[in-house]
């Protein structure tokens, strides 16, 4: 098999790998030989070479391949995160629900929140900035490298289905521009500039960072999109790797948003607390709920969120602690 076999049968499996990856899955060094390959078949029209959310040029096939092509990309292997390690446990954890006018909320403005993690769903409408290519951190940076794969590999299946087009990069928090991203925006900006740590759920990307580069695309969070565990996996690994004492997670009762969290083995993690808060129940909960969040979630991180609290609305918000017995 010549080396140019081995990055189609790769990118056959495993489609949007860059050169970095294929050299080292398809042990092909130096590094810049994969390159050369890659420019040769991009120039005999077998495969593509497009800018990736983090830069870096990335590779996909161009044309069907034939049989023999698959039979080799069955052959080689791709090495993904182990399915029997402890990592992918999805047990759901017990919880018990806190009154509304209880003291919780008055609780999160004790958090430390440089150790406190806040986690918000993305939005449908989004700006669309001609010419943008701002960059920035990634969740990729903060998994470990077969994990990393899953995800990134996970996020080029579902490229295409949801018509992803990052021919511009913002940041998540400037690219989404629905009603909860209009009332927090101003806080969130002020927030990263600090260093505070929020993740957005994604239908396009699974899990983001707020300041992570991402392009457009039309997708809805479904749970079912992504591969089983493997959101709950990278949520858990970024808690680890960033030493997160709490969560602090703004979603709405009955979604896909919430279907993740109550996946989360958060047992086995060393949090304090996994506050999961949620506007009460209306009429009009399309233009309100997301409403109530945004101006909720500034609220926590100008440190005046409390019991009292009622959105413009007049929206109070419910709180549940998975942590608690």
């Amino acid at each position: 098999m010549t080396n140019a076999d081995k990055i189609i049968a790769l990118l056959l499996k495993s489609p949007g790998l860059d050169d970095d990856e294929l050299s080292s899955h398809a042990n092909i060094h130096p590094r810049q030989q994969v390159h050369q390959i890659c420019k040769r078949l991009e120039a005999t029209g077998q495969i593509r070479r497009i800018r990736g959310p983090r830069g870096k040029l990335v590779n996909y096939l161009a044309k069907p391949v034939h049989q023999s092509s698959k039979s080799v990309a069955e052959k080689t292997p791709v090495h993904h995160h182990s399915k029997g390690s402890s990592n992918r446990t999805s047990e759901k954890t017990s919880i018990r629900k806190q009154p509304i006018g209880s003291n919780a909320l008055d609780a999160f403005n004790s958090l430390d929140m440089s150790r406190t993690l806040i986690l918000i769903p993305c939005s449908g409408k989004k700006v669309d900035r001609a010419g943008a290519k701002l960059d920035g951190p990634s969740i990729l940076d903060f998994l470990p490298e077969s994990l990393k794969l899953e995800l990134k590999v996970a996020r080029n299946k579902l490229a295409e289905k949801s018509q992803l087009d990052e021919s511009t990069l913002l940041p998540a928090w400037m690219r989404y521009d629905g009603t909860l991203y209009q009332m927090a925006k101003a806080a969130l900006e002020s927030a990263l500039k600090n260093g505070r740590h929020i993740i957005v759920i994604s239908g396009g990307y699974g899990l983001i960072l707020a300041d992570e580069p991402i392009g457009q695309y039309d997708q809805v969070f479904k749970y079912s999109n992504w591969p089983k565990s493997l959101l709950e996996n990278v949520l858990l690994n970024y808690i680890r790797a960033r030493s997160i004492e709490n969560v602090v997670a703004f979603v709405s009762a009955t979604t896909a948003y919430r279907t993740l969290l109550d996946r989360v083995n958060w047992a086995e993690t060393t949090l304090k607390n996994v506050f999961v808060v949620t506007p009460e129940s209306t009429t009009g909960a399309m233009v309100k709920a997301p409403r109530a969040q945004g101006e909720a979630i500034s609220a926590l991180l100008r440190g005046t969120l409390s019991s009292s609290f009622r959105s413009s609305d007049g929206l109070r918000m419910e709180v549940q602690n998975k942590m608690a017995d």
